[in-house]
């Protein structure tokens, strides 16, 4: 705040500096009207053109350590433990310095233009990654490891290709069912698997029944429990 100065009986100069000196007991906060404050900073406000934010910020953070720092000798009583104590107003008025400090830079780089800062980078840092291949290794052992992990990713690439061949099995079985329900409108789940043991046909079969009841274009009846299934057209 290098614009705004306070004019009162016991001092006169910037904000900042009256709390340097009322924390380096210089100065006594007692002796100091901070109704005088407030009523000096409205009437410079209202003199000036144009208010920026950043200095109305410093003024409320510095009046609010001074209102803080008065009460606490007006109202001894109230305080408790866990108050902040005093000896910590050095802390807050080296890291206020160093804010404002950083906001001059941080002004001083958009005004010319300097948008993004460069991470320094030590070049000690860096780890130099070599290659260091064992004694008596040839060309034709790293030929046959190669081959061996190119080996173990066909069995990976695999995998979705199977996936893919179960989606086109089970379309097919629902088109398959559908189609003969088209002709003889019922008929049994047991009729469906004629008498075969292989459980990928059989679980195909149940699933494309499930999708179908899902589409509302059939309905299953069952009597008692493991008993047949009966399977109607809508």
């Amino acid at each position: 705040m290098a614009t705004y100065q306070i004019k009162l009986e016991q001092y006169q100069g910037p904000l900042d500096v009256l709390l340097q000196l009322i924390e380096q007991q210089q100065l006594a906060i007692t002796d100091i009207a901070l109704a005088d404050i407030a009523e000096s900073f409205i009437a410079y406000i209202d003199k000036i053109e144009e208010l920026y934010p950043e200095e109305l910020a410093d003024f409320l953070v510095v009046a609010t350590r001074l209102l803080y720092i008065k009460s606490r000798e007006l109202l001894p009583y109230l305080i408790t433990d866990d108050d902040e104590p005093l000896t910590n107003l050095a802390d807050h008025l080296k890291m206020y310095k160093e804010f404002r400090d950083a906001a001059e830079v941080l002004e001083q780089r958009l005004a010319t233009g300097q948008f993004a800062v460069p991470r320094p980078v030590s070049l000690s840092r860096l780890e130099v990654v070599e290659f260091n291949p064992p004694h008596r290794i040839e060309a034709h052992h790293l030929r046959e490891l190669y081959e061996g992990v190119v080996a173990q990713l066909e069995t990976i690439i695999r995998i979705p290709q199977a996936a893919i061949r179960k989606a086109a099995s089970l379309k097919e079985k629902i088109t398959a069912l559908h189609a003969i329900l088209q002709q003889r409108q019922r008929v049994q789940f047991s009729d469906l698997l004629h008498d075969t043991t292989d459980r990928i046909h059989i679980v195909l079969t149940f699933l494309a029944i499930l999708e179908l009841v899902k589409q509302d274009t059939i309905t299953v009846e069952q009597k008692h429990s493991y008993s047949d299934i009966l399977i109607v057209c809508k």
